[in-house]
């Protein structure tokens, strides 16, 4: 991390591509109406653990969406939330965030006065998601420099995000 890349982290990447709505000269964003989802990946270097790789994705519309960390592991440790639920094929955090984009396109198409509200939403869960970083990071740089074993980081990591879920919910519930 030299450089002009030390800074580069999963929410930069995400603000930057995923999330930006400066105009791209065809009248449309890099965020088209029909995105489905973010990811970006933090990888480690040659020798490291692969283990310590960290998959931050934003399901659903990116404006609309929270960047969840998910550790990679020998393990499902995907919050519930990110899964798909029973009898449907969107988890319950894409379906949220589904929702609150129809709100932003409601004749669905990429409209420059859409935006406003679309940057309301991430003003909010811009918030949620610098609180879920660092959370985040304090558990997940314990594990790495080893000052925890893999059981305790993916208990921590499970407990966290269950209560980032449900402030989500209910910042979710606040906004429609």
């Amino acid at each position: 991390e030299e450089g002009r890349f030390r800074d580069m982290g999963p929410s930069v990447i995400m603000d930057s591509l995923s999330r930006s709505y400066e105009h791209q000269g065809d009248s449309l964003y890099i965020p088209r109406y029909i995105t489905s989802s973010s990811v970006v990946i933090k990888g480690v270097r040659p020798g490291e653990s692969p283990f310590n790789t960290v998959i931050w994705a934003a399901l659903g519309y990116p404006a609309t969406s929270v960047m969840i960390p998910v550790p990679v592991c020998g393990e499902d440790h995907i919050p519930a939330a990110m899964k798909r639920s029973a009898g449907n094929h969107k988890s319950e955090l894409c379906e949220m965030s589904l929702e609150l984009k129809k709100s932003v396109f409601p004749d669905g198409k990429n409209k420059p006065e859409d935006m406003v509200r679309a940057r309301e939403y991430m003003t909010v869960f811009s918030k949620i998601e610098k609180c879920i970083s660092n959370d985040f990071n304090i558990i997940h740089d314990k594990y790495v420099k080893r000052r925890i074993k893999v059981r305790k980081y993916l208990k921590r990591y499970d407990k966290m995000m269950d209560n980032y879920v449900e402030t989500i919910r209910l910042e979710s519930e606040k906004l429609f």
